[in-house]
């Protein structure tokens, strides 16, 4: 019985992962969006449905600090010859692509005027202001049948 155990959470890990498959695609299908971008500080949070997790990327403005406090929490300690190559040990990949993430959206937000948070980026087609994610998809939805009817 205990040899069928990782095989069943590798069945059901597809079955997840295909039910994803299948929500996002109907989103597409009815009109929802195809890929969302959300833009916001971590003290305005934005809460992602599940139905909405394969779709969005949550991107909090306001970490650039918090990651090079912990880059830098034990850098005081080394001297000084010893920091840069300390400093590249402590930036793992994960680390790497948050920071280039926010960098991005940054450039972003300057360049698309975005003057409020957070922003709801819909397919790179429209910009919905709030932290109501269910409510910008709805009237998305709304704005591309609309769009659709023209």
């Amino acid at each position: 019985m205990n040899e069928d155990l990782p095989m069943n959470r590798i069945i059901m890990s597809i079955l997840a992962a295909t039910f994803l498959a299948v929500v996002s695609s109907g989103f597409a299908a009815s009109g929802g969006p195809t890929h969302i971008v959300v833009y916001t500080i971590s003290t305005i949070p934005v809460t992602v449905p599940r139905n909405l997790a394969a779709i969005t990327m949550v991107i909090n403005l306001d970490r650039i600090p918090a990651i090079e406090e912990q880059i830098a929490r034990n850098l005081h300690r080394m001297l000084p010859g010893e920091r840069p190559e300390a400093a590249k040990r402590c930036i793992t990949v994960a680390l790497q692509n948050e920071l280039k993430n926010i960098w991005q959206a940054l450039i972003r937000i300057r360049q698309d005027n975005i003057t409020h948070l957070p922003a709801i980026i819909l397919d790179d087609r429209a910009v919905w202001f709030g932290s109501d994610l269910r409510r910008a998809v709805t009237m998305y939805r709304g704005w591309q049948k609309t769009e659709v009817g023209k």
